[in-house]
């Protein structure tokens, strides 16, 4: 970045893209949970191995909290 010759243009650039894309969806997401076909629930039917992992890390928490350590 010290460099006269510096140009951050393509990684700005890049994080525009990228930020636009995350905000579109964070947008469409929001008209969806205003559909009547919308089910409220932490997980949706895809997403098994990402309830799994929760559950694997909340279980390592209650292992290793004060409340079971002797």
């Amino acid at each position: 970045m010290e460099r006269e010759d510096f140009d951050p243009s393509d990684a700005v650039g890049f994080w525009d893209t990228v930020n636009r894309q995350d905000w579109e969806v964070c947008e469409l997401t929001q008209k969806g949970v205003g559909s009547r076909g919308y089910v409220r629930g932490r997980y949706t039917e895809s997403e098994t191995d990402v309830h799994a992992f929760d559950c694997m890390v909340a279980e390592a928490y209650l292992e290793r909290s004060p409340a079971t350590v002797t």
